[in-house]
């Protein structure tokens, strides 16, 4: 069994490259593997995959080639199937089978709404718009909640909660401030 020269791997015999590490390993005989050299420059390579030409990768590369768990990856619009939970919003079954929650698409867009309202608030409190916008950005955020029917939390709903309540406070604070003056 040959070793890798390189990293010290132990290989089997018919391998004329490590799998751990890719370094071409010599031959039984002592003469070294051969070697891939460039094609012409007037001719073009072409991947052969042919499933002689892929047996025949895969032997060279050992017994672990093609045995590495993948990770599962989400893509939207992939293989998935969307699937209707009756809410508004969507729930897509991904290819490992377990579902993923989105949320209804009223209660994201309240959220982002309030989330606006509440940062504006809070940021031009010494114009008084905490009067009008606080208000507005904690009503929007109650509502948005109470929209969402999936397993997701509406964050954005959640910065409006604070920052809403934030800007009214900043606000309450500059009339007391003004006033007394």
């Amino acid at each position: 069994m040959p070793i890798c020269p390189s990293c010290g791997t132990e290989n089997s015999a018919n391998n004329t490259f490590c799998p751990k590490c890719g370094t071409t390993l010599s031959s039984a005989s002592g003469n070294a593997a051969p070697v891939w050299e460039a094609p012409a420059s007037n001719s073009t390579p072409v991947w052969d995959a042919s499933p002689e030409h892929v047996a025949a990768v895969a032997s060279a590369m050992g017994d672990d080639y093609g045995k590495q768990d993948a990770p599962v990856i989400f893509v939207p619009g992939g293989d998935e199937t969307p699937v209707s939970d009756n809410s508004g919003g969507r729930v897509h079954k991904p290819i490992n089978g377990s579902p993923v929650d989105t949320l209804p698409t009223q209660s994201r867009i309240m959220g982002l709404i309030s989330m606006i309202c509440g940062i504006c608030s809070a940021a031009m409190f010494w114009m008084f718009s905490g009067f009008y916008l606080s208000p507005v950005a904690i009503i929007l955020s109650i509502m948005a909640n109470k929209k969402n029917t999936s397993t997701v939390k509406n964050s954005k709903a959640t910065i409006g909660m604070v920052t809403g309540i934030i800007g009214a406070v900043l606000t309450l604070f500059m009339v007391i401030a003004i006033s007394e003056g």
